[in-house]
This record gives C-alpha cells, sequence and structure tokens, in this order.
C-alpha cells in the first residue's frame, strides 16, 4: 500500500512537473515562428491604438470644443 502511494505521488509530482515546464504561454499547436510574430505584431499594433485613443479621451482631445462659434482647424 505505501509503494502505491508512493508511485501515485511520484506521478503526481513528475505530471505538475512537466505542466510547469511546457506552460500557458507556449504558442499554439501548429502556430509556426511567422504566424507567431504576426500576432504579437497585431497585438501591439492594437495595444497602442487603444492607448493613443485612451489618452486622447483624457485629454478632451477627440471632441471639437463647443467654445467658440468659429471653426479652428
Amino acid at each position: 500500500m505505501k509503494k502505491l502511494i508512493v508511485k501515485a505521488v511520484f506521478i503526481l509530482i513528475l505530471a505538475v512537473f512537466g505542466l510547469s515546464v511546457s506552460g500557458c504561454a507556449s504558442s499554439p499547436p501548429g502556430e509556426t515562428a511567422m504566424e507567431r510574430r504576426i500576432r504579437q505584431r497585431r497585438a501591439r499594433w492594437i495595444n497602442s491604438h487603444l492607448m493613443a485613443e485612451d489618452i486622447e479621451t483624457v485629454l478632451m482631445l477627440d471632441k471639437p470644443s463647443s467654445l467658440t462659434h468659429l471653426h479652428i482647424p
């Protein structure tokens, strides 16, 4: 009985170690290096545009001013 428990614990430790080494951060199966670069580049592009949009909203640059009736280009 004790050998069975030791074996089960050993298998559990190996499984946890194997999962921690592979991790969730690895690229999806079947993804090439080029596809990974394209995905990362697209994520950076989207994030930079969303950040710029947020900054414009905070600085109130996203809407024209309504303080004057004159058109300011």
